[in-house]
């Protein structure tokens, strides 16, 4: 597959060609999983990573049937050599089972972080929008401005139950598994199938499944403690299984977080839970069995249970996760209101490793090549009835041949068409000598616009007489005559204004104002440029009488305009000139 590049480097033409070209040379307009989630495909391959295990399973979703998976080792994970080598074992794989595409949904569970929410966010409307803010712009939402935005995705989870006005908490994964995920997208982009990828946080997924596997006690509050070999999860629910709070622990090493009985205690504490049911899921070969024993201790009225899954499809009961992603809602009404919100909102299954970079936006969405799969029909459909209408004419064309009386005329018919071109040219030949005669070579409003530009108001000089003269050109025997345009400019000026007319006292200058307004009015009299005119400008200036000129009302100072002067502009059109004009008498 050709390397495409992003759309914001491309023209909007460039960006029509590339759009073109992956219409024509990918199955991007035919097959719909290039356009589904990873959880929607057919063909599944979920990977659980806890830290101290990976583990690798097939999901064919339509017969509702897991497999064991290939192996896959921490390396495969981390070096591009070895995920390429993985992908192109798990792409002939899919195709080997007839496949489209294939979903990859990697269950991390060895990190799981908590930031708190900014404090002024605490009105439940406003979930939805501080979830799309967490994910484009995390800073924005957290309370803790220290974490490093760059290096983690951030997903918000909201918190049906609490009851101090904290409405949620903010979970981050870091891009550790980013380069693996984006691998095996990529490489099935070069090869024409796709592999749509999804990361979800194992504990989350985890949360959904508590109603579906425990029974407790509708009077009492209880705490969820998700055990997996590097960390410990504890989710706090009230009576009405209404999540409350999240709490992580890292084990550091250990089979379990140091000090864990006194932190469930004081966080049960600090919530007002009294002897709350205790929920131990072990998700993990290697977790710490002694929990029940050691937690009985610091809550001996309270009731402990490790919790087994009750169907696992095969699957290890510590992969339970992996379960709750792919089978469908259940019916059943659950308690609360957090665990319908989960599912059905998709709160525990958002994607922490989406594309990022140029990755994003890289590929048209499905409704656009829907628009370009549809001006492709609608050029070809063009391009039939332009053809249809080409043979129509040359059949029509053909029959005509096969009729030679018809490129012939009568006399009387032919002498009547004669008339009526000698009338037509005549009549051609006046409107031409209109159009001459009408042209826009003098306007009294583009003369006071160029007196305006040349002599501007505060320049020094005042106008007394501002005459404008046209003449033709005498030139015998010719059917076109030029004409001389004179403006005559006279009045008084001080020493700022008689600078300003020194300036103008030559040919450059004066075509420069007159190209100034050409191109500010319109019209083309004024275009110095043509090579059938001459400009020639001429200014004469002397001093006045005192008595002449007028002086500064009430005092004794020199005139306010000690010169006067004559300003005259020239502008001679050749008979040869776009705007001389006809002589001859039309016919």
């Amino acid at each position: 597959m050709p390397k495409y590049l992003h759309p914001a480097q491309l023209n909007v033409l460039k960006r029509f060609s590339q759009a073109n070209d992956i219409l024509r040379n990918t199955s991007r307009a035919s097959n719909p999983a290039w356009y589904q989630d990873a959880l929607e495909l057919d063909l599944q391959l979920h990977i659980r990573t806890d830290g101290a295990n990976i583990s690798c399973y097939l999901f064919e979703r339509p017969e509702n049937k897991w497999t064991a998976g290939p192996d896959l080792t921490h390396d495969q994970l981390q070096e591009p050599a070895k995920i390429q080598e993985f992908a192109k074992a798990v792409l002939e794989h899919a195709r080997s089972l007839g496949a489209t595409g294939l979903g990859v949904v990697l269950t991390i569970g060895d990190e799981f972080a908590i930031t708190d929410l900014k404090l002024e966010f605490n009105d439940p409307a406003a979930l939805p929008e501080i979830r799309e803010r967490a994910v484009i712009d995390p800073p924005s939402v957290l309370e803790d401005a220290s974490r490093d935005a760059a290096e983690n995705s951030w997903r918000v989870l909201p918190y049906p139950g609490n009851p101090n006005g904290k409405i949620g908490t903010s979970i981050a994964l870091s891009h550790h598994y980013q380069l693996f995920l984006d691998t095996l997208r990529v490489y099935g982009e070069a090869e024409n199938f796709p592999i749509v990828t999804c990361a979800l946080s194992a504990p989350l997924v985890a949360l959904l499944g508590i109603i579906g596997t425990v029974t407790r006690n509708p009077d009492r509050p209880f705490v969820a403690i998700l055990q997996y070999p590097w960390l410990t999860v504890l989710a706090f629910f009230n009576q009405q299984a209404d999540l409350i709070l999240l709490r992580t622990m890292q084990h550091r090493g250990l089979l379990r977080p140091a000090n864990f009985r006194q932190a469930v205690a004081t966080a049960c504490t600090a919530l007002e839970i009294v002897d709350p049911d205790l929920f131990i899921f072990p998700l993990g070969k290697q977790v710490d069995t002694n929990l029940v024993t050691d937690l009985g201790t610091t809550f001996p009225t309270s009731h402990l249970e490790v919790v087994r899954p009750r169907d696992t499809h095969g699957l290890p009961a510590w992969a339970i996760e992996l379960i709750i992603a792919t089978q469908p809602a259940s019916e059943e009404h659950l308690p609360g209101i957090t665990f319908d919100t989960f599912r059905r909102e998709g709160w525990v299954f958002q994607n922490f490793l989406p594309p990022i970079g140029d990755a994003v936006g890289l590929f048209p969405t499905k409704s656009e090549i829907k628009l370009l799969r549809g001006l492709l029909i609608g050029r070809l459909a063009l391009v039939g009835l332009v053809l249809l209408a080409f043979g129509w004419l040359t059949f029509s064309f053909s029959r005509k041949i096969f009729q030679p009386d018809i490129f012939f005329l009568k006399t009387s018919e032919s002498a009547d068409l004669l008339k009526r071109i000698a009338k037509l040219n005549i009549e051609r030949k006046q409107t031409q000598q209109l159009e001459n005669l009408l042209e826009d070579r003098s306007k009294a409003w583009t003369s006071m616009e160029l007196l305006a530009r040349l002599l501007p108001e505060n320049c020094g000089v005042k106008v007394t007489s501002f005459n404008l003269s046209v003449r033709p050109q005498n030139t015998p025997g010719q059917p076109k005559v030029g004409f001389i345009k004179e403006w005559q400019i006279k009045g008084l000026t001080d020493s700022k204004g008689l600078d300003l007319l020194n300036h103008l006292n030559n040919n450059e200058s004066i075509a420069t104002h007159f190209a100034e307004i050409a191109e500010l009015t319109g019209n083309t009299a004024f275009d110095p440029k043509v090579p059938t005119r001459t400009l020639v400008v001429s200014v004469k200036s002397r001093g006045v009488e005192t008595s002449k000129s007028p002086k500064i009302e009430g005092t004794n100072q020199p005139p306010a305009y000690p010169y006067s002067f004559e300003f005259v502009i020239t502008q001679r059109f050749e008979s040869a000139d776009p705007l001389a004009i006809n002589v001859l008498k039309a016919p």
